[in-house]
């Protein structure tokens, strides 16, 4: 029996995926643990293997194409083995159907009705089918294999002599309002989108205009649901000299036995881990029914890629010594970089660093990491003038910035607890 490939869900808040790139063809042969595709998730490029060895039999999206988790996307089997096809249901399918029990019939890329009864739409059909309450199963397809596309539905809200006189005249539908049973556009509205002055019919979308897809969606979605809470930011500066000291102290070492010199970026995360361990509250995630008080500490650090921003994650930070947390973050930030990160390292973070020192900026409001409730931001090092014991004295100094949500925390402990993330920068012999 052919071997079914669904859209991975490599994640919790995982719910589509994008098809980047087929590595094989329908027709070609592939091994078991091959790869096959790579998807693009919310959060990173991810490799798809081939669950079985065989032939490469159908193949149900195409590059471009986003689907949803847990959605058929390629049949391997043996050479000349069918995938077989149902007529569309008059009633819902069991769930449990198989690929077995389906009727013979044509090859899956040639209908629109596919495996187990599932219609094959694009994602923006399926959208416009919901929002308009049209039956897929009516709407006859004219995208490639069989496939139903947006257009399709569109059209299907009009009548046939609206579509006609739309095609003769040059009028797109998806610009004019039905004011048939349904909305259905009818011949009428489509004479009155013609007879309309242009300037006042829908502007048509400028060539330079992209619509949000991928990585990029996602984090517009994440930023916008995140700015939901009632985000507070406290601002601080800290002497680094005690830490310019320290890491001058370290690096023979640390680069003598990994070959990698720790960053100033790699002692505040060992500083900040150790202040969430001594401030539980923070080390928290908000949820609407609730607030979960983490175990573990696991500090994100955002990390700029080309399309985008990630935040993988150093599990259990506060136990790992400043070498361990040096190693962890030059591996996740290659990684991150190119787009191999593994679902875990994304995940199951309590607390994000975000520094923009290195692009020199001094301070800037930082976005909660939600479900987290608080994120730091770092900016560059500067020697500065600052009085010590009475006299004017020249220091390295940096810019800290803890926003936080105050749904959830007030701001006489957040002020505690950014203060504590001072005082060990200034005294880094506490870390020991």
């Amino acid at each position: 029996m052919a071997a079914e490939l669904l859209m991975p869900k490599l994640g919790m808040t995982m719910e589509e995926g994008t098809i980047v790139k087929w590595s094989k063809q329908v027709g070609d042969k592939v091994a078991e643990g091959e790869v096959l595709l790579e998807i693009m998730t919310d959060k990173v490029n991810m490799e798809v293997e081939a669950p079985a060895t065989g032939e490469v039999l159908a193949i149900l999206a195409a590059e471009g194409d986003i689907v949803a988790v847990n959605t058929p996307i390629a049949y391997i089997g043996q050479p000349g083995e069918k995938v077989g096809t149902a007529a569309a249901p008059a009633a819902p399918a069991p769930a449990q159907t198989s690929v077995a029990a389906a009727a013979p019939a044509a090859p899956v890329t040639t209908a629109a009705v596919g495996v187990e009864g599932k219609i094959k739409a694009s994602p923006a059909a399926k959208r416009v089918a919901r929002e308009e309450h049209i039956d897929l199963r009516q709407v006859p397809p004219t995208g490639p294999g069989g496939r139903i596309i947006e257009k399709d539905v569109k059209n299907f809200k009009a009548s046939p002599l609206a579509q006609k006189i739309a095609q003769d005249k040059g009028v797109d539908l998806a610009a004019v309002t039905g004011t048939g049973i349904g909305g259905k556009i009818m011949k009428a509205d489509v004479e009155a989108a013609v007879t309309t002055p242009a300037a006042a019919q829908k502007p048509a979308a400028k060539a330079n205009r992209k619509p949000l897809a991928g990585l990029r969606k996602a984090i517009a979605k994440n930023m916008a649901e995140a700015w939901e809470a009632p985000h507070v930011t406290l601002n601080t500066e800290a002497d680094m000299s005690g830490m310019v000291a320290l890491r001058k102290q370290i690096i023979p070492g640390i680069e003598k036995r990994t070959g990698l010199k720790p960053s100033y970026n790699d002692l505040i995360i060992k500083v900040v881990a150790k202040a969430l361990r001594e401030n539980p509250t923070i080390n928290s995630r908000f949820y609407p029914d609730g607030v979960e008080a983490c175990e573990e500490v696991n500090v994100g650090m955002a990390v700029a890629i080309p399309n985008g921003l990630v935040v993988p994650v150093i599990k259990n930070a506060d136990t790992l010594t400043v070498e361990q947390i040096a190693q962890a973050t030059k591996g996740l930030a290659a990684r991150a970089r190119d787009g191999k990160l593994a679902p875990d390292e994304m995940s199951g973070g309590t607390f994000t660093v975000s520094n923009l020192g290195m692009f020199g900026i001094d301070t800037f409001t930082p976005i909660i990491n939600k479900p987290e409730i608080a994120i730091l931001g770092v900016g560059r090092m500067l020697d500065k003038p600052a009085v010590k014991d009475g006299e004017i004295v020249i220091q390295p100094r940096i810019s800290l910035s803890l926003s936080f949500d105050h749904r959830v925390v007030d701001g006489a402990e957040a002020a505690k607890f950014l203060g504590r993330i001072r005082e060990l920068l200034e005294d880094y012999l506490q870390l020991i």
